[in-house]
Formats: structure tokens, sequence, C-alpha cells
């Protein structure tokens, strides 16, 4: 019908004045051959439906160009032919209907089709759908395994990094309860007895009277000789091998100090070269502590020393 109309508005427009033959008449003509050429696109794509619906729509925007024009042609007298007129808008407005209606059914029942090429695409590939999952599995196996070390080993890090906290924090609680002990007092004296070095502990008058020692072990093992070399223990008693008897831990993984304070105070270190921890000079006392998560290593990247030391003078 859009054809047959698009023929007969060819014919027509070429009879209408000259003026009109390129003006109106040539967007009429134009309008209603492209109500034939979008029906015509819109069923080569029916196999897209909203491609197909989207085609008829402009096939039908086309219809209701057509009829303006006509109405425009007739308003200004060019097209003075009443009996023409009224036919051709007749059939464009049932033209418009059918569009309209056909429109409404595509678009309730029409199906998207899927191309050819689609579905022996994918029935070529099932033979491929086990080689496939295998290889997904496989590369998931490896990411689990790759995110399951970096797991443990944030984890292992985060563990070693809170034990280092917890080992500077508890020699820090140390140092502060003996400067606060050692302030109280007074007669201090770095040289405790009981064949420690000079500067491995020390020994004062407490504010009550009492004797106090400090002092670091000089063996492996805690319940031999005065203690083992790793622990800073605390006593009370008239001399450092009765102070051992009732003696209290009060810091571990203690490791020899590094040369620092000697260089600064000309203090000497013991027979045995080991710096000491207590270093008393005109009235002041320093205590220097080094910490090492596991002493019985020697230090390195995972077993860093850490050194904390404080100053404190007695009161007496």
């Amino acid at each position: 019908m859009s054809h047959k109309l698009a023929i007969e508005i060819h014919k027509m427009t070429l009879e209408l004045p000259k003026f009109e033959l390129y003006e109106e008449g040539s967007q009429l003509r134009k309008s209603a051959k492209s109500i034939c050429a979008n029906i015509v696109e819109g069923f080569g794509r029916r196999r897209y439906k909203n491609e197909f619906i989207q085609f008829l729509t402009y096939a039908l925007a086309s219809c209701d160009e057509t009829r303006e024009h006509l109405a425009l042609l007739f308003d200004t007298e060019s097209l003075r032919d009443r009996e023409r007129h009224e036919y051709f808008l007749g059939e464009y407005e049932k033209l418009g209907k059918q569009l309209t209606r056909f429109i409404q059914s595509v678009d309730r029942s029409h199906l998207t089709l899927r191309p050819v090429s689609s579905i022996q695409d994918r029935a070529s590939r099932k033979s491929f759908t086990l080689v496939e999952v295998l290889v997904a599995l496989a590369v998931f196996a490896l990411v689990m395994a790759a995110a399951g070390e970096m797991y443990i080993s944030v984890q292992q890090a985060w563990q070693r990094q809170r034990a280092t906290v917890d080992l500077v924090q508890n020699a820090r609680w140390a140092m502060e309860f003996m400067s606060n002990e050692i302030r109280q007092g007074g007669s201090v004296n770095n040289n405790p007895g009981g064949g420690l070095p000079r500067g491995q502990g020390v020994r004062f008058q407490d504010f009550f009277g009492n004797r106090v020692f400090y002092w670091r072990g000089d063996t492996s093992s805690d319940t031999t000789a005065l203690g083992d070399s790793s622990y800073l223990y605390r006593g009370v008693d008239i001399n450092i091998n009765q102070a051992y008897n009732v003696r209290q831990q009060l810091a571990n993984f203690i490791v020899d100090n590094p040369d620092l304070i000697n260089n600064t105070t000309g203090f000497p270190p013991g027979g045995d070269g080991v710096d000491p921890i207590f270093i008393e000079n005109a009235g002041l006392v320093t205590i220097e502590l080094t910490l090492r998560p596991n002493p019985a290593q020697p230090a390195g990247a995972g077993n860093l020393d850490y050194t904390i030391r404080t100053q404190v003078r007695p009161r007496n």
C-alpha cells in the first residue's frame, strides 16, 4: 500500500505549480518514499526485535509527515483538487492505523532470533567445555594459593611486629619501675658482688631502708648460679646471693649492650668485655637494656636488637 501511494504522490507532485515542484513537492515525495524504505529496512532487520520496531516507527513518523505536507499544499492552494486531497489524506490515515497495529503486534509477540552463526559457534564450543573448566579451576587454585601465602605472610609479619611491641613495652615498664625505685633510694653501687662483672647489676637502699638488687643473670639457666643471662632480676636481701633466692623477673630477652655508653662515659666494660647495664657516675645512674626477640640467635633482619636507655638521680 505504501509503495502504491508513493508512486501516486510522485505523479501528483509533478503536476504542482513550478515553484512548489522543488519545495513542498520535493518534501512530500521524500516523506512518501521514506515510508516504503523504512518498512523494507525494518523487515530486513526483523531478526532483531528492537531494530524492527525502530524502523516501523520511522515509517509511521514519515506517514504523519506526508499528511502534513498534503495539508500544507491544500491550505496554500497549491493543490486545488479537494477530492484528490481528501483521497490521499484518507489513504495515509488508513496506512498510519495499519502501521500502528503492526508495531503493537511486533512488540507483543515478536522474538529476537539468535543468529545461526552464534548457535553454530556454541555448538562447536561444547567439546571444549570440560577443558575450559579444568583450566579455570587450575587458575583459580593458583590464585587462591597465592592469596593464601600472602595472607599467611601478612599474619606472620603482624605477629612478629606485635611480639616486638609487647617486648619493648615490657622492657619500658621494667625501666620505669627501676627508675622510680632508685629515685626514691640512695647509696647506689653498680658493683653488686656475687662474682658479677661490674655494671651487670646494681645495689641500693630503697625508701624503707631495704637493700635492693637488680642484676642480669650469668648462666643459661634460671636455676643455676645467679640465673639466666637473658633475664633481668630483682631481689631484696643482705647480699645478691640471698636476693637470688627471692628473685623476681623484671624483664627478659636481654642481650649484651652495644658499645654505646662506654664511649660517652669512659666507663670500662667488665672483665669479660660485656658492656654495663648500670652505670653510676657523679650521682647519676644510667640504665641501658638491649633486647632481642630470640636472644639465642644472632641479630639479623628478622631478629633485630632494640636498645632503650634512661637516666635517674637518686634523692639520697
